[in-house]
């Protein structure tokens, strides 16, 4: 259907009022919480990468009618590399006027202004098979990581509890005035090995995690220093975990019954803190009527032999745009010679050209050393199918996964064996993870 009479623009003062009916009318959990103008305009108040210029309409009549929001992160990509991205939230159109492309004209206009502002990455949640997810699809987003969390009924909260055993020399205690910066540290210390992980300033962790206790970008409710534990070893903070309990706060979509670990952090060797905080939330949420409870960790070893007894449900597809790959591989140019440096691999230079959704990118590689762009003649191209590339990009899948799947083509004068190594060097495996602290 035609866009004739509806303006796409960019949020002027007084959209608030419109924006917040629309995130009413559209959304059942915005309904829950309460979603208002002042309650709209609080969020830039609370995470810097909200922006109220930020905020694209469609208008009809004078009539805000459509609306998406791109929220700004700096996401982890390796083990030291922090790229922005432009987080899609709150798509939106008026029941009566969907069906006419109006959702799909402001994420193409969301792109057009990431790649406008230099923002290489863009990044969406969404529900898997969804027409949301249709939608995506169509203007270029690739699924990335299918994000799960672990899952556990009061039985199986007991059985944990059972498992953790007794970890001596480690206390366990609730959140204390000046413990932000030590959890800070504790937060990027165990984050190293993880990719999706979102850079925190001390700032915004006092406003999201001590001024209030937030849930997500848009849903928050007040801080309790009960719900926060830490764990100390000898005197230092090795670890900590956020919790809520539901008949406490307003949180969508979940029962009163329900409570959450929505941040559960350790320093590396630290496996007692672990234990032990695991030990004590199970405790605590047994003690308070807990009937089900929910789990937001990285699905590595550790957290699943701990968490042994609960299931993993799912819990939406994190999906990715490049609006700027020249720009990405530029950020990613050291860290990809610090994978390289790492993986000595014999031989001469190659020169290599990945044909992706988002358009092409040469880069050379000779030792430890990785030029982007490059002039020469490519000897290896490689042609990635939809999904595969930001799969490759984040570590979620490696060149040998993709080759598995037959989601890429190699065309090359070189020994196979030899590109297939070196692409697996420049974009080895990672565990994807990003808290729903962080989600928008």
């Amino acid at each position: 259907m035609s866009n004739l009479g509806i303006v796409f623009r960019k949020y002027r003062l007084g959209d608030e009022e419109g924006i917040a009916s629309l995130l009413h009318s559209s959304f059942e959990s915005f309904r829950e919480y309460g979603i208002n103008k002042e309650v709209w305009l609080e969020y830039g108040k609370i995470d810097s990468g909200f922006r109220p210029e930020n905020a694209l309409v469609a208008e009809c009549e004078g009539k805000v009618v459509g609306h998406v929001q791109i929220i700004c992160r700096r996401v982890k990509i390796g083990d030291n590399c922090y790229v922005d991205m432009g987080g899609i939230a709150n798509v939106s159109t008026m029941p009566e006027m969907r069906r006419r492309g109006i959702g799909t004209t402001l994420l193409m206009n969301a792109i057009e202004q990431c790649i406008n502002e230099g923002i290489p990455l863009s990044g969406l949640f969404t529900s898997y098979g969804s027409a949301a997810h249709r939608m995506y699809k169509r203007v270029g987003y690739e699924d990335t990581f299918f994000c799960k969390a672990l899952v556990g009924t009061v039985d199986e909260m007991k059985r944990v509890k059972d498992n953790c055993g007794e970890a001596g020399g480690v206390i366990i205690r609730h959140y204390e005035d000046g413990d932000e910066d030590k959890m800070l540290k504790t937060y990027f210390e165990w984050g190293k090995p993880y990719t999706g992980l979102v850079e925190r300033s001390i700032e915004y962790w006092r406003r999201k995690l001590v001024e209030r206790s937030a849930i997500h970008t848009f849903f928050y409710g007040d801080f309790d220093p009960e719900e926060v534990f830490i764990a100390v070893e000898n005197g230092e903070v090795t670890g900590y975990a956020y919790t809520t309990l539901c008949k406490k706060q307003k949180v969508p979509f979940r029962p009163p019954e329900a409570g959450i670990i929505r941040e559960l952090v350790f320093k590396p060797g630290r496996l007692k803190s672990l234990i032990s905080l695991v030990d004590a939330i199970m405790d605590f949420f047994i003690s308070e009527g807990v009937k089900l409870c929910e789990v937001a960790s990285p699905l590595e070893d550790v957290y699943l032999t701990v968490f042994k007894p609960f299931r993993q449900m799912p819990h939406g597809m994190f999906m990715t745009h490049i609006p700027l790959i020249h720009k990405l591989f530029e950020e990613l140019k050291s860290e990809l010679e610090n994978r390289i440096s790492l993986t000595p691999l014999s031989g001469g230079k190659i020169v290599m050209e990945f044909e992706t959704p988002y358009g092409s990118i040469r880069l050379s590689v000779r030792g430890g050393e990785v030029n982007i762009p490059v002039d020469e003649e490519p000897t290896v191209k490689i042609f990635f199918d939809s999904n595969s590339f930001t799969r490759m990009i984040f570590g979620v899948e490696t060149i040998s996964d993709l080759m598995t799947g037959n989601m890429v083509r190699i065309h090359t004068t070189q020994y196979i064996g030899r590109v297939v190594s070196m692409v697996q060097a420049l974009f080895p495996r990672r565990i994807w993870f990003m808290s729903p602290i962080d989600h928008w």
